[in-house]
């Protein structure tokens, strides 16, 4: 086991769970669990990474790598690490290996959904939280462009359809195009915007009423045909005889016969019909009128069989930031594990979680630590030793932690320290302690806004100089200690605004 590391010329302890006698029961689940705590800047994130890179293969001689004291020389070729942050910001973190693994939630990944692979922890959560995380089908959508692409093609000349119902539209049409382009073959002067704003009210009232006439032709099978449709023109552009085997598929009449030999697009769209139809069983809804669907666990499971790609996709739904960053952490830690116990190796695990507790409500916070001891339990299992280093600025999570298992970093570099005592220092009070508490002696600072203090110090000020004070300022403070003292002295003063 690590037993401390350095850090800028500090050491930093890494203190083994505390133990209960007479039975030596400990009191955390890992083997050690460690709170890095300190103001913004005072080099947390960076402590973090720098012991991260011991098991990244960087060189010795970096030196933003840590001296790491271990228990005997073997353990450091067992052990294996992961860096995990919830933080969407740029983070210079080592390179991922057999020994290491760096998760962090950038902006592109942020914004992608979470998939079925997540349910588990999902599921887990949810008992643990009461978070809700819906699973959705979500379906290729119906846009409107893809309808005006096909009216487009349908209403062109060179499509061949000569389906009676195409001719009225055929020539509103082409009016509108003529129109268009003799517009912009007018003169600059001559062109205003409301021009193209008119046309382009046309067009969308036009593709609106030609779907509607689609619809009644295709029949109750339209979303279907049209979602295969969208499928089997995308990518590259169809050929001329792919485009009217298209056009056939969804019940077009055409002045000639394509070639019989399938295309590559025709048969695209003969696979998504049958996957379609096979979603619409599954689902319940033969027509699949809708693009987005709820489904259950037995649902989720066939769907998962298919080969969806580009078809649709399940993910989890209707999550809260605090939700998805709980769900996205776990499960990636889980995946994580997985991958480096694939090497033999790695039979000891060194977890470093920077801010791990972000986007939680405080009701969440004092839940956090107490989930993460049980997934350390569980890891414990498949690991013979599990230690963690956190780091956090949640008054909460700091009374989660015994005050020999915090360290307090500051903005002072080792020679101030050196020069001043030597020593780092121990919060006084911390485990189990009052918030008020733990914010002075371990998060170091007050326990109110800066803000509010100005207030009530002005407030105090002008009653040290004889105004009068309207009673509103004074009820608006929070703390009743210092609101009874200023009545007092206000009362002894008599300095209270009159009321008009």
């Amino acid at each position: 086991m690590i037993r401390a590391f350095t850090f800028d010329g500090q050491t930093i302890p890494i203190q083994p769970s505390p133990l209960f006698k007479p039975h030596g029961k400990a009191l955390f689940a890992g083997d050690s669990m460690t709170l890095l705590v300190g103001p913004n800047g005072c080099g947390k994130t960076r402590a973090l990474v720098s012991l991260a890179s011991t098991f990244s293969g960087a060189t010795s001689n970096d030196k933003n790598i840590s001296h790491v004291n271990w228990d005997s020389p073997q353990e450091h070729l067992e052990t294996c690490a992961i860096y995990y942050t919830p933080v969407p910001y740029h983070i210079d973190t080592p390179k991922n290996g057999h020994r290491f693994r760096s998760i962090k939630t950038s902006l592109s990944n942020a914004s992608a959904p979470l998939s079925t692979k997540h349910r588990e922890i999902a599921n887990e959560l949810k008992a643990e939280f009461g978070l809700d995380a819906r699973r959705t089908l979500a379906l290729q959508n119906l846009s409107q462009r893809s309808l005006e692409d096909l009216m487009s093609r349908v209403l062109s000349s060179r499509s061949g359809v000569v389906d009676p119902w195409i001719e009225p539209f055929r020539i509103k049409y082409n009016n509108l195009l003529k129109q268009m382009r003799e517009h912009r073959e007018a003169s600059a002067a001559s062109r205003n915007r409301s021009k193209y704003e008119l046309f382009n009210q046309q067009n969308e009232k036009l593709v609106r009423e030609f779907s509607i006439e689609l619809r009644k032709n295709i029949g109750q099978e339209f979303s279907l045909r049209i979602r295969a449709y969208q499928f089997s023109r995308s990518g590259r552009t169809p050929s001329s005889s792919a485009e009217k085997q298209l056009l056939e598929e969804l019940g077009f009449t055409l002045n000639s016969a394509p070639s019989k030999q399938a295309t590559v697009p025709r048969k695209n769209f003969v696979i998504a019909i049958n996957l379609f139809q096979t979603i619409a069983k599954i689902i319940n809804d033969p027509w699949l009128a809708k693009n987005t669907y709820q489904v259950d666990d037995d649902q989720v499971e066939r769907l998962e069989a298919l080969p969806l790609n580009k078809l649709g996709q399940v993910t989890l739904t209707g999550l809260s930031s605090g939700a998805a960053a709980l769900i996205h952490q776990f499960s990636s830690i889980n995946t994580a594990c997985e991958e480096l116990l694939l090497h033999n190796t790695n039979r000891k695990l060194l977890l470093l979680i920077d801010e791990g507790d972000a986007f939680l409500h405080l009701a969440w916070q004092q839940q956090y630590i107490d989930y993460l001891d049980k997934t350390v339990h569980r890891l414990k299992r498949k690991f013979e030793s599990v230690q963690i280093v956190i780091a956090s600025h949640s008054p909460i999570l700091m009374s989660d932690f015994p005050r020999e298992c915090i360290f307090l970093l500051n903005n002072r570099d080792w020679i101030e320290d050196l020069l001043e005592s030597g020593a780092a220092p121990i919060p006084s009070a911390s485990f189990g302690a009052p918030l008020d508490a733990v914010v002075r002696h371990v998060g170091q600072t007050g326990t109110m806004g800066k803000f509010a203090a100005r207030v009530i110090r002005q407030l105090l000020k002008d009653i040290d100089e004889g105004m009068s004070v309207d009673m509103q300022r004074v009820e608006m403070i929070g703390d009743p200690i210092i609101k009874r003292q200023i009545i007092k002295t206000l009362n002894e003063r008599q300095q209270w605004a009159s009321e008009e």
